[in-house]
This record gives structure tokens, C-alpha cells and sequence, in this order.
């Protein structure tokens, strides 16, 4: 014998794990989104010939959203002190300057490289050497911190001087 049971409990009963699962895809799709907002490639750490207190990093940032997001900050257990910087020529020389932040535009790419935006790290708690591995993350106006991990250290190669702050 067929027992048959009330077909709208049935529907209630599939409708409320369709839900679920939707409920749940959602809240994965939101966490990868965020994950995505930006992107972080070909980072790279640089240190100066001959000066053990500081070392620079060098990447593109990738801003995959609508809205302009900006790098405010570093932190680094490699350095005292993690900060951003640009050179701007002032009275014929280049000046390493401190900035707040470095704007990446809505859909855009920003790329720090020598000569232009950086993350300094002051301070070296150890001088680093070429070939080491070394991390330290990065943080976003709108709340993301990445973190970089096991990131190449090189050494500058046809270093020029030119004035720090």
C-alpha cells in the first residue's frame, strides 16, 4: 500500500532547503567577492646596496571594483616601521616623500615600482639579503588586509643616490 503524502508539504518542505542552499551560495559568492576586490601581483622586495636600515616593495595592485579603494598602509615583522612612498623631483633631484595613501581607481591598476609609489620598510630588524623570503601584508581603504607571503628579496642593481628624508 501507497501511503501519499500532502503535496503542498512537499513543496514547503523543498522550498525551504532551496532556500538553504541559495542562502548559503550567497554568503560564499560574498566572501569571494571581497576576497577579489583587489589583487596583488609580481611583488618583489628591494634592498639598497650597502644600507641594512631599509628595503622597498614593488608590485601591481589590481582594483576589481566599482569604486576607488586606496592602499593606506603595511604592516611587517621584517621593519620597525612600514610606510608609502613616492619620489617627486624637487630642485633638479629626486626625494623620496611620505604619502598617505596610493589611490587605485575604480577598474584601474596601480603599479609601484623604483623610481615611483612603494612600500618602504624603515628600520630593518635584520639587514636582508638577496634571495630571502619575506612577508607582510597590505591594508585597503574599504577595510581588506592582504597578506604576502614568501615574497622574493633582491638587491638593487645600478643604484643611483639620491636624497631620503
Amino acid at each position: 500500500m501507497i501511503i501519499m503524502q500532502n503535496p503542498s508539504y512537499i513543496k514547503e518542505a523543498y522550498m525551504k532547503v532551496i532556500k538553504k542552499i541559495l542562502l548559503c551560495v550567497g554568503m560564499l559568492s560574498c566572501l569571494g567577492a571581497n576576497a577579489a576586490d583587489i589583487e596583488v601581483a609580481d611583488a618583489f622586495v628591494q634592498i639598497v646596496p650597502h644600507n641594512n636600515k631599509a628595503a622597498a616593495a614593488f608590485m601591481r595592485i589590481e582594483n576589481h571594483t566599482d569604486k576607488d579603494i586606496a592602499l593606506v598602509g603595511g604592516k611587517s615583522p621584517i621593519s620597525e616601521n612600514t610606510e608609502l612612498h613616492t619620489h617627486i623631483h624637487k630642485n633638479g633631484m629626486k626625494t623620496m616623500v611620505q604619502v598617505p595613501e596610493i589611490l587605485v581607481k575604480a577598474y584601474g591598476e596601480v603599479d609601484l615600482e623604483p623610481g615611483g609609489y612603494h612600500v618602504m620598510f624603515i628600520n630593518l630588524i635584520e639587514p636582508l639579503k638577496e634571495g630571502q623570503k619575506v612577508s607582510f601584508s597590505l591594508q585597503f581603504s574599504n577595510g581588506n588586509t592582504i597578506e604576502l607571503k614568501d615574497i622574493g628579496v633582491i638587491e638593487a642593481k645600478g643604484h643611483t643616490k639620491h636624497a631620503h628624508h
